[in-house]
C-alpha cells in the first residue's frame, strides 16, 4: 500500500480504478482503496470487476467511501466517466463481443 500511495502522490490522478475480479481479493482491494481515499480525498476511487458486477449493491453499502462502481464491461463507460458524462455512483457498462474488446499489445512484453 505504501508503494502505491507514493506513486499516486507523484502523479496526482483524478481517478484510480481498482478491479475486484475475485471475491477472495475483497479485503486487500478495499484496504487499498480506502487508503487511497483517505490520503487523496479528491481522487475518485472506482471499483469494477466480477465481484462488483455480481454484488454491487452490497459492496456500496459496505464501502460508502467509494466514488463509483462499474458493473459489466467497464471499457465501454470509462471514457464517459473520466470526461464527466457519467457521474452516478453505480454505472452499468455494456457488454460487447470479444472481437471488439481491446486486447493488450503483446509485443510490449514479448521480451519479458
Amino acid at each position: 500500500i505504501e508503494e502505491t500511495l507514493k506513486e499516486i502522490e507523484k502523479i496526482h490522478p483524478d481517478f484510480v480504478f481498482i478491479p475486484l475480479i475475485a471475491s477472495a481479493n475483497y479485503r486487500s482491494a478495499t484496504t487499498l482503496g480506502r487508503a487511497i481515499k483517505e490520503n487523496f480525498p479528491k481522487t475518485k476511487v472506482v471499483f469494477g470487476g466480477q465481484h462488483i458486477s455480481a454484488l454491487w449493491d452490497e459492496f456500496i453499502q459496505e464501502n460508502t467511501w467509494v466514488d463509483h462502481v462499474i458493473t459489466g464491461d467497464g471499457i465501454t463507460v470509462i471514457n464517459d466517466l473520466v470526461i464527466g458524462r457519467l457521474n452516478s455512483k453505480v454505472i452499468h457498462g455494456q457488454f460487447q463481443p470479444l472481437e471488439k474488446f481491446p486486447l493488450l499489445d503483446y509485443s510490449i512484453i514479448e521480451d519479458t
